[in-house]
């Protein structure tokens, strides 16, 4: 993985151990990247901590993606901590199955009968 080393890489869905974003975020760092993490939940700062490192050159915070002021605020934190993003890498919402529509169950489409 080549040129990376001094980008700012924000890597979403990283909140499991095992996942691919965090694996991902695990080798974005390994090479020399800025990296910031995020998830729906607290998980993620258990990862920051396991991704170790100049804490200058990590960040992480929880973001609904879902909510495009969340994804504001979270885009201008990692920037504040780490400067502008050269990279996305969107891991986000791979367990996700469906939304609800209003009117109908939970994964239940308009389609189903």
């Amino acid at each position: 993985m080549a040129g990376v080393e001094g980008r700012v890489a924000l890597v979403t869905g990283a909140g499991s151990a095992e996942g691919i974003g965090f694996a991902t975020a695990r080798l974005l760092r390994e090479k020399g990247a800025k990296v910031a993490i995020t998830s729906t939940t607290d998980r993620i700062f258990e990862r920051l901590e396991e991704l170790g490192g100049d804490q200058k050159k990590r960040y992480a915070g929880t973001a609904d993606l879902t909510d495009s002021a969340a994804v504001t605020a979270l885009i201008e934190a990692v920037e504040e901590a780490l400067g502008p993003i050269d990279i996305v890498v969107n891991n986000a919402g791979m367990v996700q199955v469906g939304r609800d529509e209003p009117g109908l169950p939970l994964h239940q489409t308009s389609d189903e009968s």
